[in-house]
C-alpha cells in the first residue's frame, strides 16, 4: 500500500469495492466509519486503495474525508477563537474511537446438529439403554455486534436443542453470549476463533419406562470455530463448529420408573455442527 492516511465515510452505506475500477462490489461501509486510506487516488481520481483489516479494497473518493483533502485546501482548519485550532478530520476520528452500537449489527439464524460425548447423558444412554446417543437437532438466533474496523465481535442469542424418541428425550432452551477474534479475512471469507458461554434456564429430560419428565437448568462454555462466506456483504452464509460443556442443577438423584438404581445427570458435554446466514439489520 502506499503512504497511508486517515479518513472517515461520509455518504450512507459506501460501497467497498474489489478492484480500483469500480466494477466489483463486496460490501459496504456505514456513514461514519473510520479508515485507513492509500495517499494517492486510483482510477483517474475516481478510488482510493483503503485498509480493512488485513483486506485491501477501494472505494470512491465522493464518498470519503481524509486528512490531506483537507490539509491541501488550504488552512480549513477551524480557529476555536482560544488560540487553538482543530482539525476537521481529525475531530471526526476522535469522535468515533468507541465502537458505535447502533451500527454494524447483524441478525443470524442457524440450524444443526449436535452429539452428546463423555458426559452423563451419553453414559445413560450406553449404560442403561444400551445404545449411542442419539443425535440432537440444534437451532440458534443472534444478534451480533461486528465493526468492520476492527478483528473482534460480540453476540448474544437463544439457542434450542431437542432429541425424542421412545426410549427418552432432551430438549433445553439456552441463553448465549459470544465473544469472536478473526484469524484471516478477505472479501470472500474469514476464519474466526470464539469462547461462548450458556445459561440454560429451562433442561428437560425424560427417562424411564414409561418415560417421566424431569426439569432443571444448567450453564457452561466452550470454544467455537466459524467459516464466514462473503463477511463484508449485507448478506453472508457460516459453518459452525462448537464445543459446549454444561454443570447441570436439579438432576442429581432421579429415581425412574421401573429401574432400581437412581440416576445422576451432573454434566454434560457435547460437540456441534450448524449452518446459517446472518443479515445486517442496521
Amino acid at each position: 500500500m502506499h503512504a497511508a492516511q486517515k479518513g472517515k465515510v461520509i455518504s450512507n452505506n459506501a460501497i467497498v469495492y474489489g478492484d480500483p475500477y469500480l466494477k466489483s462490489p463486496i460490501g459496504s461501509l456505514s456513514l461514519g466509519t473510520e479508515i485507513l486510506l492509500s495517499d494517492k487516488r486510483h482510477n483517474n481520481g475516481r478510488s482510493f486503495m483503503i485498509s480493512l483489516k488485513n483486506t485491501v479494497a477501494y472505494i470512491k473518493t465522493e464518498d470519503v474525508i481524509t486528512e490531506n483533502s483537507i490539509i491541501k485546501e488550504s488552512d480549513k482548519a477551524t480557529n476555536l477563537g482560544n488560540g487553538k485550532f482543530a482539525h476537521p478530520v481529525r475531530e471526526m476520528l476522535e469522535e468515533s474511537k468507541e465502537d458505535d452500537f447502533t451500527k454494524n449489527n447483524f441478525f443470524s439464524l442457524e440450524i444443526g446438529a449436535t452429539s452428546f460425548v463423555g458426559g452423563d447423558w451419553d453414559k445413560f444412554n450406553s449404560i442403561v439403554l444400551n445404545r449411542g446417543t442419539p443425535i440432537t437437532n440444534s437451532m440458534a438466533v443472534y444478534i451480533e455486534h461486528a465493526p468492520k474496523i476492527h478483528s473482534h465481535s460480540v453476540a448474544v442469542g437463544f439457542s434450542y436443542l431437542s432429541q425424542k424418541d421412545t426410549k427418552s428425550s432432551l430438549s433445553a432452551f439456552s441463553l448465549i453470549g459470544d465473544l469472536n477474534y478473526e484469524l484471516v479475512e478477505n472479501s470472500l471469507f474469514n476464519l474466526s476463533v470464539g469462547m461462548s458461554g450458556y445459561v440454560v434456564a429451562d433442561m428437560q429430560l425424560k427417562m424411564g419406562s414409561p418415560l417421566e419428565r424431569f426439569k432443571g437448568s444448567a450453564f457452561g462454555a466452550g470454544p467455537k470455530l466459524s467459516l464466514n462466506l462473503f463477511p463484508l456483504s449485507k448478506f453472508g452464509l457460516h459453518i459452525t463448529g462448537r464445543y459446549q460443556y454444561y454443570k447441570t442443577v436439579g438432576f442429581e438423584e432421579l429415581e425412574l420408573n421401573n429401574f432400581q438404581q437412581e440416576i445422576g445427570i451432573d454434566e454434560l458435554s457435547n460437540f456441534s455442527i450448524t449452518v446459517g446466514f446472518r443479515y445486517q439489520v442496521l
